[in-house]
């Protein structure tokens, strides 16, 4: 498909089945940097019931300093060089994003 068509792959061939099978969290990579989005599964869905998309990709090498597109959906964003923690716990995800330097980026809780 090639990259500058692969979030609009994404939307078409998988966000489909994400939403249908009950995905609460979808990680990715690639993109050199960390992206984050939650959006409702449905428009007639509860608030509380969403899908949260991340892209979790700036570890080390070079950065995108750049998104690829924007299409006005990102919770969060952070163009620079940092790694993800993960604590699960019974029914409970908690996600934090971490800088290099050990500022937190980004968090959010997801509950079953």
């Amino acid at each position: 498909k090639g990259e500058k068509h692969w979030g609009e792959h994404v939307r078409i061939e998988y966000d489909p089945l994400f939403r249908k099978h009950g995905v609460d969290l979808v990680i990715s990579g690639h993109q050199h940097n960390y992206q984050r989005s939650t959006v409702r599964r449905s428009a007639d869905s509860a608030p509380s019931d969403t899908i949260t998309y991340a892209i979790v990709g700036g570890a080390g090498g070079d950065l995108d300093l750049k998104r690829v597109e924007d299409y006005h959906m990102y919770n969060a964003t952070y163009l620079d060089h940092h790694f993800v923690s993960l604590d699960i716990k019974n029914q409970s995800l908690s996600w934090t994003a971490i800088s290099s330097a050990g500022d937190v980026v980004d968090h959010f809780t997801i509950q079953r």
